[in-house]
């Protein structure tokens, strides 16, 4: 937030002009190299030719195309449009089936499904469990081996937990923090995710939280040279 605060207050200072609500449906080329793009207000419904010497995409990835039906962090506008106008330019494509999944995204409830529990949760000590109350994986491992071992709990060995929705998860055990930290750990160094799960009457200090790999980076993309 404070990364874009900064860059919008530069623009502003500059006198860059912000189209609102106007994104970008193609891209323009000449003889081979872009151009501009073709723009479209949502809210006149005209459409505006933009004229540049340089082109800088930056839609996201596409994590709300939820691959393999994973929740995911990633905004609503995520949807790989970019790359898709970058492709019919004649953009090069890789690694496209490579993407990241965050082990902890929240798995309940239904509103905040996907969002991102921050590994700060299980570096305060909180310990993923199955339904079982075993542990299964070391909190800290990296996010691949984290999540795998959670996606194999829930769906090979079956010891995940199923939410009203259908959705499978395993418990946080969030109440850790406190009785290794103190009481307040929380409240104080967790503030963000605290308040999240207050709104639907969940308290972290008291009852784990339910959690799920959820689609958070896309590896792939355009090939980008100068």
């Amino acid at each position: 937030m404070e990364i874009m605060r900064v860059i919008r207050d530069e623009a502003r200072n500059l006198g860059i002009e912000v189209l609102e609500f106007s994104p970008a449906v193609e891209l323009l080329t000449d003889n081979g190299r872009v151009t501009g793009a073709l723009l479209w207000n949502m809210e006149t419904n005209q459409y505006y030719v933009i004229r540049a010497k340089a082109v800088i995409l930056a839609t996201g990835g596409f994590g709300r195309l939820h691959i393999q039906g994973y929740p995911t962090t990633n905004h609503y506008g995520a949807t790989a449009d970019g790359l898709v106008m970058a492709y019919r330019v004649g953009a090069r494509l890789r690694d496209m089936d490579s993407v990241q999944y965050h082990p902890t995204g929240a798995a309940y409830p239904e509103q905040i499904v996907g969002l991102l529990v921050t590994e700060k949760v299980r570096g305060l000590g909180a310990q993923p469990v199955n339904r079982e109350g075993e542990a299964f994986v070391h909190p800290l491992e990296p996010r691949d081996v984290e999540a795998a071992a959670i996606i194999r709990e829930c769906y090979e060995r079956r010891l995940g937990i199923e939410t009203p929705t259908g959705m499978v998860g395993v418990w946080l055990d969030t109440p850790m923090i406190e009785e290794i930290h103190g009481k307040g750990t929380i409240e104080s160094k967790l503030s963000a995710m605290y308040r999240m799960y207050s709104r639907f009457g969940i308290d972290m200090t008291q009852d784990p939280i339910l959690v799920f790999p959820t689609l958070h980076y896309q590896n792939g993309g355009m090939v980008v040279w100068r």
